[in-house]
């Protein structure tokens, strides 16, 4: 099992943000007033959420997906350093 578990969690969470977010932004279209302040608080929205999301896949761009999400390895030397009694 690799990383890339992580990856699709990642991708899943980001698709229900589009999703509520895209409620909400039609929430405040529908029912809010169409006022100056209201288009400027959904475009600081709007462009607060893209910075998030690039920002965050370029991070994520940088890690190598296809590494064992265990480490057989690294988990003997935790558990063999470990002593219970």
């Amino acid at each position: 099992m690799s990383l890339a578990v992580l990856l699709y969690l990642f991708y899943g969470l980001m698709f229900f943000y589009v999703i509520f977010s895209l409620f909400n932004i039609y929430h405040l279209l529908r029912f809010g007033s169409w006022s100056f302040v209201n288009f400027s608080v959904i475009l600081v929205y709007v462009l607060l959420s893209l910075w998030l999301f690039v920002f965050s896949l370029q991070v994520l761009w940088g890690f190598d997906w296809q590494s064992p999400l265990f480490s057989a390895d690294a988990l003997k030397q935790l558990i063999g350093n470990f002593k219970l009694f």
